[in-house]
């Protein structure tokens, strides 16, 4: 049973203020644009999902920004922000359903909006915890940097 506390997640469900549960093995990630939600395991699926259904190529836009970690917290949470206002990312139309929006989105090939506001209240996560921010932030070249680091470190300290 779904409710805002938490609970089962269902496909497709329109309880949009389900976001992420509590406990490591139930918690879910949601997509950008529409209520779509996968396991956090399955972030990558979540990834496809957004460009198959709504030809957002999120991973390519982040990596595109480089290591630009603000505005890439930035585009995820301003697209987030409206898309929990029913109003288009790109062109700011507002709609009075999510269902009118998402075909919106896809009749128009609007996704991820080219520039983000500079507004730095689009820093602050828009879900907490937020699966796909997380993901987002090791998709940045930094984090591999910091990965291969640590894997050097690791090498280097066994050889001691």
């Amino acid at each position: 049973e779904g409710g805002r506390g938490g609970g089962a997640v269902e496909e497709g469900s329109a309880l949009v203020a389900v976001r992420c549960t509590t406990g490591a093995s139930s918690r879910v990630a949601e997509c950008l644009f529409c209520p779509h939600r996968v396991r956090v395991a399955s972030v990558p699926a979540l990834f496809a999902h957004m460009l198959e259904v709504h030809t957002a190529d999120v991973a390519c836009a982040i990596k595109a920004r480089g290591a630009d970690v603000y505005h890439c917290i930035k585009l995820i949470n301003f697209v987030r922000s409206c898309v929990q206002l029913d109003k288009c990312p790109v062109c700011d139309k507002k709609y009075e359903h999510n269902e009118e929006l998402v075909e919106h989105l896809k009749a128009e090939n609007h996704s991820l909006p080219v520039d983000v506001p500079a507004d730095e209240k689009y820093l602050l996560p828009v879900i907490s915890d937020d699966a796909v921010l997380q993901a987002a932030m090791d998709m940045l070249p930094w984090a591999e940097s910091e990965e291969e680091m640590e894997s050097e470190r690791a090498r280097n300290g066994s050889r001691e």
